[in-house]
């Protein structure tokens, strides 16, 4: 039987607290414009997340990541099934290899920002038959400003949501 104690639900709601502070800075930083490119701090929130729980529910987060991600920027469920993806094959890595650092998270960050960017590539280029050399230069404007925010949200999350007890920091 599925047992809920006040500590569980506590730090349930303070990890919701995380994404949805994200939430609006993102939306916030959207009006904020770096050679055309907004950052995406939800990608970076659901890996500190996942990271942050050892693993566990990591595609819930990253699907709650990817719906308010999806909400933010008017997408039709792409970041909802990315991130989920995403949560999903981090959270399986960090349960069973990798060391729970802000180095791997950074490692992690970069991976997924970069794996969200290629993808967002894919439908201009090959729907749209705009030129990847166009579309390259505001790819990579959005990368680098997530990656440079990403340290900041991997803090932002520490700082709120905590980490498990298993957690090795």
């Amino acid at each position: 039987m599925l047992s809920i104690t006040k500590e569980k639900l506590i730090r349930t709601l303070r990890r919701v607290l995380v994404l949805l502070v994200l939430y609006f800075a993102q939306n916030a930083l959207a009006w904020v414009r770096i050679a055309g490119a907004a950052p995406l701090l939800l990608v970076s929130g659901a890996i500190a997340l996942v990271m942050l729980c050892d693993g566990e529910w990591s595609a819930a987060w990253g699907l709650f990541a990817g719906i308010l991600c999806d909400i933010s920027t008017g997408g039709r469920a792409f970041y909802t099934l990315v991130l989920m993806i995403l949560g999903l094959a981090m959270g399986m890595l960090v349960q069973f290899y990798l060391a729970r650092t802000a180095v791997t998270f950074m490692l992690g960050a970069i991976a997924a920002n970069a794996v969200v960017v290629a993808l967002q590539l894919v439908p201009m280029c090959v729907f749209r038959s705009i030129p990847l050399k166009v579309v390259a230069a505001t790819a990579i404007a959005q990368l680098v400003y997530a990656v440079v925010l990403a340290l900041p949200v991997y803090e932002l999350a520490r700082l709120i949501a905590g980490s498990n007890a298993r957690s090795r920091r």
